[in-house]
């Protein structure tokens, strides 16, 4: 799904003339940047954020900004979460659907 991107690029870059192929890759990436830090600000939290005990499903201040994305441990090592890999799979289907 990720690389659904450059297959998007690819299509635009071939129906249009040879002279606008440079502003439509620019687009497609600054699409790609933007989506990517509202689903890393705001998108993971909306569509999958934890409740936090308190009957508060949805969108609560848990998870915005990829916070609890890492766990530390009692020695000063940050680990990863099971979160991230949750995140990136849904980034792509984000970042295809943007």
């Amino acid at each position: 799904v990720m690389f659904m991107q450059a297959g998007f690029a690819m299509v635009e870059s071939g129906c249009c003339r040879a002279k606008n192929v440079q502003n439509i890759l620019m687009k497609n990436l600054v699409d790609v940047c933007i989506g990517t830090m509202c689903w890393w600000a705001w998108g993971w939290t909306l569509a999958y954020g934890i409740a936090d005990g308190d009957n508060h499903a949805f969108a609560n201040s848990n998870q915005f900004f990829g916070m609890g994305f890492t766990e530390a441990t009692p020695d000063g090592i940050f680990t990863p979460s099971e979160y991230m890999v949750g995140w990136f799979f849904q980034w792509a289907f984000c970042s295809a659907a943007a």
